[in-house]
């Protein structure tokens, strides 16, 4: 075990992570619209989603004995997460729009726009912010002073800025056309798969 592979390990989750909120903001547009409502409401699906998850966890985690397991259930369930939401999210923007109805109110239409993909990426959203604290749990006794937030923050911001292509929606989600959303789902799968054999 060792700090620079849960780096990279963290590197290419950050890189999955940017390209679901890419691919799930897409595909809520076509429900919620590509107004400031509709942008602002992923953003904090995806960031709400992720508090919740580190705040959540963050004490079962810092109990456990197994925290590298945690890790690889974690990334495994953002990878099904990630699979599942491209017939979630379509049932979603149907009802989204049922909700909001013709002349909704400003108040009206603000709350069904946040609560819907909030609530639809909670699971797959909640468990990226946990497995901070629990690739955190694994690489303090590794790294003197148990410092490693820092890297382990920068490796996983780093990966998320990593260069994407600008592709429609269909090809970028869709495990039917080009299986992007499964190579995705495969970095999310061998990062998983790692971490459990260091267990």
């Amino acid at each position: 075990m060792s700090l620079s592979l849960f780096c990279a390990l963290f590197f290419f989750s950050g890189g999955a992570g940017l390209a679901y909120q890419m691919a799930w903001s897409r595909m809520f547009a076509t429900g919620l619209g590509h107004e400031m409502p509709a942008v602002l409401a992923i953003v904090f699906a995806f960031m709400g989603g992720m508090a919740i998850g580190a705040w959540a966890l963050d004490g079962l985690l810092s109990r456990s004995r197994r925290p590298a397991c945690w890790y690889g259930w974690l990334e495994i369930l953002i990878g099904l997460w990630g699979l599942l939401s491209t017939a979630l999210i379509p049932l979603a923007n149907q009802s989204a729009l049922r909700l909001i109805g013709l002349e909704p109110s400003g108040l009206h239409q603000w709350s069904v726009a946040f609560a819907i993909p909030f609530l639809t990426l909670l699971p797959a959203t909640a468990a990226m912010g946990a497995t901070l604290p629990a690739v955190e749990r694994v690489v303090a006794p590794l790294v003197a002073g148990g410092r490693c937030v820092g890297g382990l923050y920068a490796a996983n911001t780093l990966g998320a800025s990593k260069p994407i292509p600008n592709r429609p929606v269909a090809k970028t989600v869709s495990p039917n056309r080009d299986g992007r959303n499964g190579v995705r789902t495969a970095e999310r799968a061998w990062a998983a798969n790692t971490s459990k054999d260091w267990t």
